[in-house]
């Protein structure tokens, strides 16, 4: 299930968060009991786009999954599969060992410079021991919940999803804390105005922040 437990510098470059008020997190999904249901997107990804993907999900711990689409005539599940999904690392310990040069993951990508400068730049820790105080993100969470209220799932979004303490709802979250409340309400304001342009990539994003703001000198595409 989805948990907001990455300390996610991008949300502080972008003023979408505060390192001080512990308001960074981004999401990452972790394990949960076996009969719960997480309703996710599916993206099509070519094997000649596996190293973009791997690339832009520098920190995290890329693991695999099975899932089930849709249903059929008799209720059961119209298709399964396997697919690709942003796990949370235990630590930073497995994250920095997984994005080193050769690691498990960075292989997928081997030796591209976003991901160096991407975990050079990062807050730490990046995966925050449990108790440690972590808030979302409220940009970050505007942009989350405007793509699962496009896709008919906002309510699923903020009653299934935790925060890092694992056992606040989002939905509660929102009820008690003014920011994430007003990043929620202004969905609305965004639908009745018609813009649809803080719908923008996180990642593309977080190259923005890095060719602009890292100091590595490094040249990334949009």
């Amino acid at each position: 299930r989805r948990t907001f437990s990455q300390a996610n510098w991008v949300n502080t470059a972008h003023g979408w968060g505060s390192a001080a008020r512990g308001t960074t997190a981004a999401l990452a999904m972790v394990r949960c009991d076996a009969d719960f249901v997480s309703r996710v997107a599916l993206l099509d990804v070519n094997a000649e786009e596996l190293p973009g993907f791997y690339e832009r999900e520098a920190g995290y711990s890329i693991v695999t999954t099975d899932y089930c689409e849709g249903r059929g005539p008799e209720g059961g599940a119209a298709r399964r599969g396997v697919a690709l999904m942003c796990a949370a690392c235990a630590d930073d310990a497995e994250a920095d060992t997984l994005w080193a040069p050769g690691g498990a993951m960075e292989r997928h990508c081997a030796g591209s410079e976003y991901v160096a400068a991407w975990m050079r730049s990062s807050l730490r820790p990046l995966w925050p021991p449990a108790g440690a105080h972590l808030l979302p993100a409220p940009g970050y969470l505007r942009l989350c919940a405007a793509a699962h209220r496009r896709a008919g799932l906002l309510d699923h979004f903020l009653d299934s999803t935790l925060l890092h303490d694992g056992v606040t709802t989002l939905r509660a979250h929102c009820e008690r804390d003014e920011g994430a409340r007003r990043a929620i309400a202004s969905l609305d304001e965004e639908e009745a105005a018609g813009s649809d342009e803080e719908a923008a990539s996180m990642h593309g994003d977080a190259r923005g922040a890095l060719s602009r703001s890292s100091g590595h000198g490094v040249t990334l595409e949009p």
